[in-house]
């Protein structure tokens, strides 16, 4: 019977003879890692690719994204429905920019994910409920002005305000050509409600003076 000494000495020698071995790091064949995919692979399945686009003053932002580089003021009414255009910029803590909002002054690089792509009829809903919540918005904004404007003081700012506010009402007339406008033609129509929001946002920036004054 082998005494524990003896064991003791061989567990020893064989410990040293381990450390003393390299060790002998197997590498994965090619076929091996053909079948196991890398970690970039992984992620570029689960993201969408990323486009960049820009955008000046009287584009309508497509997508979600961050500001990469530039300025400018952007209309949010179509989402957050304020009337007053907010300052986005790449310096400052409010860099993003949401879809279908516009841009009113300055120049925006946006990097975006590119979306799936939608069902047409859906896209169509949605372009025709986003233009009535803003024609709703400008309506209960030209009825305030133009009650401010009558009981202004008549000045060449108030004349200028109500040609503004009167230019302004004709949009609300698009609503009746949503039911039948095509893709395109309801762009064009949200461009047109947006010019008047603007003109709507101008003639209050002219009252707001008389008042003040």
């Amino acid at each position: 019977m082998t005494s524990l000494t003896t064991q003791w000495r061989r567990f020893q020698n064989w410990l040293e003879n381990l450390l003393r071995t390299p060790a002998i790091i197997s590498q994965p064949t090619q076929e091996e890692t053909a079948k196991k995919p890398t970690q970039s692979v992984i992620a570029s399945f689960f993201s969408r690719p990323k486009i960049i686009l820009t955008y000046n003053a009287g584009d309508i932002i497509k997508f979600d994204g961050q500001v990469l580089e530039g300025t400018a003021y952007v209309d949010e009414s179509a989402i957050a429905g304020v009337s007053s255009p907010a300052l986005i910029s790449a310096s400052s803590s409010q860099c993003n920019v949401l879809a279908g909002t516009l841009v009113t002054e300055g120049t925006l690089t946006v990097e975006s994910e590119q979306p799936p792509k939608e069902n047409p009829l859906q896209e169509a809903r949605d372009s025709r409920h986003t233009i009535r919540v803003n024609l709703a918005i400008l309506e209960q904004e030209l009825t305030e002005l133009t009650r401010i404007a009558k009981k202004a003081q008549p000045s060449a700012d108030v004349s200028a305000a109500k040609a503004l506010l009167e230019n302004a009402q004709n949009a609300l007339m698009l609503e009746f050509a949503l039911s039948n406008a095509s893709a395109e033609q309801l762009g064009e129509i949200l461009s047109q409600v947006f010019a008047a929001m603007r003109q709507s946002t101008q003639a209050r920036r002219l009252l707001n003076a008389c008042v003040q004054a």
